[in-house]
Order: structure tokens, then C-alpha cells, then sequence
């Protein structure tokens, strides 16, 4: 989420799924004249950028930002590598994390802040295969859950003025998506269980337990 005086260029969405983010650092980036200006646009990719240390300094590799449409012959190159700018003593920790715990620099955000170009950067550990399809599993659920929510409140809406149901029994009053994640302890299988406890009966929701039960 972008603070006060910031405006998001790009977003790496990828490094989410790939890796456990731990600490993060906020780095300036060493640019070109037209690499400024196509990042006005938003011109620039980070899916595929990771940060590499060499002799002490932290350099951003294979981040993508396009040539300057209205450039001339010293457009830059859109995939060089780029210094990034840190204080030493960040430097010395991004060092000492890497090198003793064999994690990875992941570059999650870049923005404008004051006028200047800003790159988020995390230290992340790779996350295994069932930690990505458990992160899979619980997007898709909140999901499920929030589309049911809003399909109820629908129903609720043009019925207001007939007699409830019984199977309105079934969905406390004026059920919102945040207060089941309010009623969870923000774990997974704390979102499976209050799951249960506000939607015993309705069909959205035995769909949605079906098929996450085997996950959590």
C-alpha cells in the first residue's frame, strides 16, 4: 500500500507466491534520464528482477523498463542491471542475512516518493510447494466466501420486506466479509473455522469447506 507522498509505479506480485518476505528495505535506484520517464508511464516489469550483492554494493537484476517512446539514440538499455542505494549498515545487514541464512533479495514494489524513484526490497525465503497451494487455497476461499457474502446480502435486500426464511437461520445479520475475518485468527485454519461457526448450513458454504478441509 502506497504511504503519504508515494505513488506506485509497479507492483511484484510474484515475489508473494514465490517467497516468505521478511525484512524489507526501501533502496533508491540509480537511473537514466529515459528510464525516469518511461517509469512515469509505468513502463517497467518486476516478475522476473532479483537483487545481487557484488563487492559490497547491491545491484537490481532483470528488471525490465521499456525504451522512451520519444527517446533518441541514448535511450538507455531496458534490462540492464541498475545500482541500487542504500546505507552501509543496510548493506552490511542485507550481506549477513544472505550469506549465513542463504535467502534471496526480492524487489516487491516500486514507486515515486517526493519526486524520486523508490524500490521496495525484501529479504524473502522460497517457499515450498504445498506452502504456494496453501496460499492458493486460501485466496481462493476468501473469495468464495466474500462472493457468497455479497449474494446473500442481495437476497436479504429485495426480501427485506417479506417474512425471513429459515434459511436465513443460517447467516447472522448484516454478515459482512470483515467480520469473519475479525471472528479468525488470521491463519488459514482460523479462517476455515470461523467459517463454520457463522456459515453452518448454507450450500455456499459446504462447497467452499469441501474443497478446503483437505488443504488446512
Amino acid at each position: 500500500m502506497a504511504g503519504k507522498g508515494e505513488k506506485l509505479i509497479a507492483e511484484n506480485r510474484r515475489a508473494r507466491h514465490d517467497y516468505h518476505l521478511l525484512d524489507r528495505f526501501e533502496a533508491g535506484v540509480q537511473l537514466t534520464g529515459t528510464e525516469v520517464k518511461s517509469l512515469r508511464d509505468g513502463r517497467v516489469t518486476l516478475g522476473q528482477a532479483y537483487a545481487d550483492l557484488r563487492n559490497g554494493e547491491v545491484w537490481l537484476i532483470g528488471a525490465h523498463i521499456d525504451e522512451y517512446a520519444q527517446g533518441n539514440v541514448a535511450n538507455h538499455e531496458p534490462e540492464r542491471d541498475r545500482k541500487l542505494l542504500l546505507h552501509r549498515r543496510e548493506i552490511e545487514s542485507l550481506i549477513g542475512q544472505v550469506q549465513q541464512k542463504g535467502l534471496t533479495l526480492v524487489p516487491t514494489r516500486m514507486y515515486f516518493k517526493n519526486g524520486r524513484v523508490k524500490l521496495e526490497l525484501a529479504v524473502g525465503r522460497g517457499k515450498e510447494q504445498r506452502d504456494k497451494r496453501r496460499d492458493i487455497a486460501k485466496r481462493d476461499a476468501q473469495r468464495d466466501i466474500e462472493r457468497a457474502l455479497r449474494r446473500r446480502s442481495l437476497i436479504r435486500s429485495s426480501n427485506s420486506s417479506s417474512s425471513p426464511s429459515s434459511s436465513s437461520q443460517c447467516w447472522p445479520m448484516c454478515l459482512k466479509p470483515r467480520r469473519l475475518a475479525s471472528a479468525s485468527d488470521g491463519s488459514f485454519s482460523g479462517l476455515i473455522e470461523a467459517m463454520k461457526r457463522w456459515m453452518p448450513c448454507s450450500r455456499e458454504a459446504q462447497s467452499i469447506r469441501a474443497r478446503t478441509t483437505s488443504v488446512a
